[in-house]
């Protein structure tokens, strides 16, 4: 026997089931035979290390036949490897030096302060956003049956009638150093989803390496071993990082998807990357499969919205700007919904949401003799619809940043109050003449209103926000007509939207199939598979929520499926409600003395806008400088400088809007930086110019949009007269 080959091998093989890699698997079970042989010659030694050989092999056979990773890890890494050295010491006089074990050494744990600290940190964490994390560790219990944790902070639950290890218990801090390895392959991370936090090792190490611009998501199915963690790990150093955020499932795990969203200006999604423990997949599979799902859905919605973000780039800068004057002119949504509430019994009052879709014009007819008994919103493509048929919404919503003026070229959508947002085609916001109701939407929004307005989700298309705006008044209750989201007799529209052309050949990789409410199979855009289950997600979050879909197109999980009039017969009041009435009667949110105000915030914004192009300019500055560094040192401190002036520069409305405006042409440059990996030991010159020179290519981008964004708020003035 080789023992050296043996010993080598067996560390190979111990490495990658830290890893996670399943290869490791495979080369256990082809040593598996040759172990058995020399766990004989080795047991043959004496008596004391028969009875190790028995209790590691045992306990081996335990892991391989539960697939238990990192109990499998351990002992192949630390005690077979042991076993190896000691017979190689014997039989041939030679010493190997062996693994050493840490986590003996964390010992003689502070339980009390570690969990003052921990506390304090979330109490100190987004004020307020994680009270029920602590109310759960006010009661939880240490000395809980399902999970275990000793003295060195090594936690273990039961599932399925066994102990897990939920952390390397010999080398945790090693097997984390493997773990960020497997991180370290992927070139640029923008988001990352971590399902598990373990004993927090391996997030410290994830946390450390990876920049601050990186959004860090951490999703914990167990809330026992959070509970476990708040006395014998801290996290503070993890969580006090901004763009580090922690749920755990049936605390706060529903505001992954809105923290997500709100979060999505700083994310470029086609960059995320998803890191699932070892051992989590496994002890906790449906809840993983679950949130993985979840976060996989959000993703795709997200690149969806980030394509057509950069595809209107200009255009949503543009209507962002020249639309800032008429919020000023205009009822804030948060002051709509406070003038509702106080005005209505709206949990006990209906909405309709009058989609676009092929089958509203089944449904037209209905809807104008209820006029009164509900509210009814449109979106902005029905609202031609609701004019031929004689049907006064009570409200309509626009938020695209292109719209076919045709839309808006009739009584019904001049005299109707609207609800818009920042990115809102400008020509139609600065024309219509309508009560105009301002909805932050996007995230945009003048330094002078943070703090003044709620975020309402706009989700993907114009239906998915008029359904967050109703949900966001406060309706319980809400019936939709024309959602169909899917092709119905070779229509995407109703008769009187545009002519689409419905279904077309040369279109049909954008095309797939989708359940409808009857089972069947139906034909629809891919994105719109992306608006269905954002829907779907938000019904499921609101265990109040009545959600009737009375159209005829897909089938949406969560929804009652019904017609239209049995719907309106099952869940409107008889009674007539003048809603109307109610929005003309809601004061405006901003007097004229407020109005003048907006000159001086426009001003002190393309003002902005020239310091930020310094702040780019020195950053061309230090990229130059880089070129000639011969150390990891330098290059580190001047990427630290680059990241503090990025981080700068991105603080204010203004640059923040000069950051949308280049995020195209930036993440295109981006895509050539990260070819080559900059992550090494020591950088090559070659690499280290790459870098320089595409960094520098970033920074001109925003300079010259810095200038063009300057431009645009000068001309915004106008908006004010």
């Amino acid at each position: 026997m080789n023992t050296i080959e043996m010993y080598n091998n067996l560390e190979n093989i111990g490495i990658k089931l830290y890893q996670n890699d399943n290869s490791a698997w495979v080369k256990l079970q082809e040593v598996l035979s040759e172990l058995g042989e020399f766990a004989a010659e080795v047991a043959s030694i004496s008596e004391e290390i028969k009875n190790v050989v028995m209790r590691v092999f045992s306990s081996l056979l335990d892991a391989i036949q539960n697939v238990d990773q990192l109990l499998a890890a351990d002992i192949v890494y630390y005690e077979l490897c042991e076993l190896v050295a000691v017979y190689e010491k014997i039989y041939n006089g030679r010493d190997i030096e062996t693994h050493q074990q840490s986590n003996v050494n964390k010992g003689n744990i502070d339980t009390k302060k570690t969990y003052e600290i921990n506390m304090k940190c979330l109490e100190n964490k987004w004020d307020g956003y994680y009270q029920k994390l602590i109310e759960y560790c006010e009661r939880f219990d240490l000395n809980d049956k399902e999970v275990q944790v000793d003295e060195y902070g090594n936690i273990a639950v039961l599932k399925s009638d066994r102990w897990w290890r939920m952390n390397s218990f010999y080398n945790s801090d090693y097997a984390a150093s493997l773990a960020l390895q497997e991180i370290m392959k992927q070139n640029y991370i923008s988001c990352l989803y971590i399902f598990g936090m373990g004993n927090l090792d391996t997030i410290r190490k994830i946390t450390e390496y990876l920049p601050t611009d990186t959004m860090i998501f951490i999703y914990e199915p167990n809330p026992k071993i959070f509970g476990v963690n708040s006395y014998y790990s801290d996290w503070s150093e993890v969580l006090n990082k901004e763009n580090v955020v922690l749920f755990v499932e049936g605390l706060n795990d529903e505001e992954l998807a809105k923290c997500t969203y709100i979060r999505m200006e700083n994310i470029a999604y086609q960059y995320s990357h998803v890191y699932i423990q070892p051992e989590y997949g496994k002890v906790y599979p449906i809840a993983i499969n679950e949130k993985l799902q979840e976060c996989q859905t959000m993703i795709q919605n997200a690149v969806l919205t980030d394509n057509t973000i950069d595809k209107f780039a200009e255009k949503f800068n543009y209507n962002r700007i020249m639309n800032i004057p008429y919020i000023y002119k205009s009822i804030l949504a948060t002051d709509m919904k406070q003038f509702f509430n106080e005005n209505i019994d709206i949990e006990n009052e209906t909405a309709i949401l009058v989609a676009a879709g092929p089958s509203l014009d089944e449904n037209m007819e209905y809807l104008r003799k209820i006029k009164g008994r509900a509210f009814i919103l449109a979106v902005d493509s029905s609202i031609r619809m609701c004019e031929a048929y004689g049907v006064k919404p009570d409200a309509y919503v626009t938020v695209d940043p292109q719209k076919q003026e045709i839309l808006f070229e009739n009584k019904t959508a001049q005299n109707t109050p609207l609800f818009w947002g920042l990115q809102s085609v400008h020509r139609q916001v600065k024309q219509l003449k309508c009560r105009k109701i301002f909805c932050n939407m996007d995230s945009y929004l003048p330094d002078e209103l943070k703090g003044k307005l709620e975020y309402i989700i706009a989700g993907g298309s114009v239906a998915n926000t008029g359904f967050s705006i109703l949900k966001y008044l406060g309706f319980h209750k809400i019936i939709a007509i024309g959602l169909d989201l899917a092709f119905l007799n070779d229509k995407k529209h109703a008769s009187v939207v545009y002519d689409d052309g419905g279904i077309r050949e040369e279109e049909s990789k954008h095309y797939t199939e989708i359940k409808g409410i009857n089972g069947e199979k139906l034909l629809t855009y891919n994105n719109f598979v992306a608006y269905k289950e954002d829907i779907e997600r938000r019904i499921a979050e609101d265990e109040k929520l009545i959600f009737v879909n009375a159209s005829k197109g897909a089938y949406i999980e969560g929804a009652i499926h019904m017609p239209f009039q049995e719907a309106v017969d099952k869940y409107v009041p008889e009674k007539i409600m003048d809603f109307e009435n109610i929005i003309e009667r809601c004061p405006y949110s901003y007097s004229s003395k407020d109005e003048a105000k907006v000159e001086r915030y426009l001003l002190k914004y393309a003002e902005d806008c020239n310091e930020i192009y310094d702040i780019y300019k020195e950053c061309c500055q230090v990229y130059e400088s880089m070129k000639n560094m011969n150390n990891t040192e330098d290059v580190h401190i001047a990427m630290n400088k680059i990241d503090t002036l990025y981080a700068n520069a991105e603080q204010s409305f203004a640059g923040q809007l000069i950051v949308d405006y280049s995020s195209k042409e930036a993440d295109r440059v981006l895509n050539l930086m990260y070819k080559e990996s900059v992550n090494s030991e020591k950088y090559s010159q070659d690499n280290l110019v790459l870098l320089a020179e595409k960094g520098m290519q970033i920074s001109k981008i925003f300079m010259e949009n810095a200038k063009k964004t300057k431009k645009m708020l000068i001309d915004s003035i106008k908006g004010i007269q």
